[in-house]
């Protein structure tokens, strides 16, 4: 960044909550089997992660809870890890009352307590050459992860080895965060981390173009990753690769 024959540009991008809006809200149905465990049924995506929470809940095997996953009215990530909590509420209901129990939010609810997309934060610098090849990127990633840690983590990963986009950066540094606040919590969104650095990305890459004079398809031609190129966590494309056909 300090090479005077660089062009050197720095923003900071913002991206806000998201609702899923899945058709239907979450809904569970949880029934006694008779034999010591439980049976939940309901709209989500991810059973195994219902499981666990519900067996912990209940402080009982693994083995004795089962979930079956109905057919299911949208999920986008937002039916993840997020129906743990209407899950394991109906569970205990119907196991202390040894009753069915059914429990389906309304959408206020659903919206008030389920899970959102993360919002973000980015501080993207890039230098390139007056010609246009980029040189390096320079990033602070920062994702809102609301009260809870749910999936908070492998989200912020996935928006962090994207932090170069599709494109050839031979000199990267990325810090990446997951903040704990006192918001509604965040978790699993289609796309899974990677909307929020990708419109981070491809913004600076317009306003680039725009300080470089070229045109913005122009410059991303020119620097987009190709056959025997490597990411920037270096993995080196040599089966696939059809950017600049698309």
């Amino acid at each position: 960044f300090s090479n005077p024959e660089h062009v050197v540009l720095e923003e900071v991008y913002r991206t806000p909550y998201q609702e899923h809006a899945y058709l239907e809200t979450n809904g569970m149905l949880a029934m006694p089997d008779g034999l010591g465990g439980i049976l939940l049924q309901g709209s989500l995506q991810c059973p195994h992660y219902v499981q666990k929470a519900v067996a912990v809940v209940l402080g009982i095997e693994m083995a004795k809870v089962r979930i079956v996953q109905l057919c299911t009215g949208g999920g986008f990530g937002g039916k993840e890890d997020a129906p743990s909590a209407p899950g394991s509420h109906c569970a205990l209901l119907a196991w202390k009352t040894k009753r069915p129990v059914k429990l389906v939010y309304t959408r206020e609810e659903d919206m008030i307590c389920m899970s959102k997309r993360h919002p973000g934060k980015v501080r993207y610098r890039m230098a390139c050459s007056k010609d246009g090849v980029i040189q390096a990127i320079d990033v602070d990633y920062w994702l809102n992860g609301g009260a809870y840690t749910t999936l908070s983590p492998v989200v912020l990963w996935r928006g962090l080895v994207h932090a170069g986009g599709p494109y050839r950066v031979p000199n990267v540094r990325v810090h990446a965060y997951a903040v704990r606040t006192d918001t509604v919590p965040c978790g699993a969104f289609r796309g899974f981390g990677e909307p929020q650095i990708v419109f981070a990305v491809e913004a600076h890459m317009d306003a680039m173009a725009e300080r470089l004079g070229l045109d913005p398809v122009t410059f991303r031609l020119k620097n987009l990753l190709d056959y025997g190129d490597e990411t920037i966590t270096g993995h080196k494309i040599e089966t696939s690769c059809g950017m600049r056909e698309v």
